[in-house]
């Protein structure tokens, strides 16, 4: 199977790239029934041929002055001195825009008002990704990726070579069960299935089930944040659960400023920086919402990745955005989608 493929130039830029609402018109099931159109909010702007002009220009200028040959030892000495330092630059620029230093954030900065900012992302690289796998979950830890995958009698939980996409260990589970999200504690693996009401626990290095959990309710998304996990249902709220008991402790409606219709339809998750990600189902859009308060602070536009893949996906019919995961070592995202020929590495970038 074919290694992962690095983006050697920068895309162009996604300040743009998606236009119209996101919270309203771009996101199904935030109009509560028998309600009239929620209100428009838009956070996306539309390109203007100006804008995606310069975009690619920017991509493609490229140095056109060549370096001067030095002519004597002491140029050349020089020259050398220069190349030594150039070199040191670069290692320096590659660890910086990797993230590989302390303090680097997975996020752009986060305003004080109580505005919903805008980001996009950029791709760094990507890497093959199982085309038949229904990601409902993706976790990254000690340089293995896992991935749950959900649809009745296919679901299982993987362990996968994040530079290669390479599943190396699998877990089918029962046909009964659908699976969703997951996450990891400690040396464990929290699984979630749909309609089942039961959290699969496996150990994190066997993939061997240790034990189940019972819940109410549908399963969906799942992460770790401290000593609690933060779950969704499908609806607008955030679920805070034991994580050795998985008793609930309490649930949290998230809302936008702005905006006065449900956002419903919460998603696969990911804890970062004291923040929770969600994927909102049926759409290229993700939330990052505050645990503490319930706020949406920034909303993820995605759709650069959809151009992506669909320009990848000449065998099969791909399905929706789904699976986020923090990369610690570089602050980047992996993210992938159902049934999608790509698993990506990304960097959040902020819309002007």
């Amino acid at each position: 199977m074919p290694g992962r493929t690095t983006f050697e130039s920068p895309v162009p830029s996604p300040a743009c790239h998606a236009p119209g609402p996101i919270l309203a018109d771009v996101m199904p099931g935030f109009e509560p029934p028998g309600a009239g159109p929620p209100p428009s909010t838009t956070l996306l702007v539309p390109c203007t041929t100006e804008q995606a002009t310069a975009s690619q220009d920017r991509a493609d200028r490229e140095p056109s002055e060549a370096a001067e040959t030095p002519e004597t030892p002491k140029e050349q000495a020089e020259a050398s001195d220069g190349q030594a330092e150039a070199s040191d630059g670069q290692a320096e620029a590659s660890e910086e825009q990797a993230g590989v230093r302390a303090g680097v954030s997975v996020f752009p900065p986060i305003g004080e008002g109580e505005g919903v900012a805008r980001w996009s992302v950029e791709i760094m690289e990507w890497a093959p990704h199982d085309p038949d796998a229904f990601t409902q979950g993706l976790e990254i830890a000690d340089g293995t990726m896992y991935e749950s995958t959900g649809l009745w009698g296919q679901s299982s939980l993987r362990a996968v070579d994040p530079a290669t996409g390479e599943v190396t260990a699998r877990v089918d589970l029962p046909a009964e069960f659908f699976g969703e999200g997951l996450t990891i504690v400690g040396d464990e693996i929290v699984q979630l299935t749909w309609r089942n009401g039961i959290a699969l626990v496996y150990d994190r290095a066997t993939l061997d089930l240790l034990r189940e959990h019972t819940y109410a309710g549908e399963g969906w998304g799942l992460c770790e944040m401290g000593d609690e996990l933060i779950m969704t249902d499908g609806s607008d709220r955030l679920a805070r659960r034991d994580p050795r008991t998985f008793e609930l402790l309490s649930t949290l409606t998230v809302t936008a400023h702005g905006y006065d219709g449900r956002l419903d339809h919460l998603n696969e998750l990911e804890c970062v920086e004291g923040m929770v990600i969600a994927n909102v189902w049926q759409t290229d859009r993700l939330l990052v919402i505050d645990p503490l308060t319930g706020r949406v602070v920034a909303a993820i536009d995605g759709g650069i990745l959809i151009d992506d893949v669909s320009r990848a996906s000449t065998a099969g019919q791909i399905d929706v955005l789904n699976g986020v995961a923090v990369d610690d070592n570089s602050a980047t995202l992996w993210m992938t989608g159902k049934l999608w020929p790509r698993l990506y590495r990304v960097r959040i970038v902020e819309v002007p």
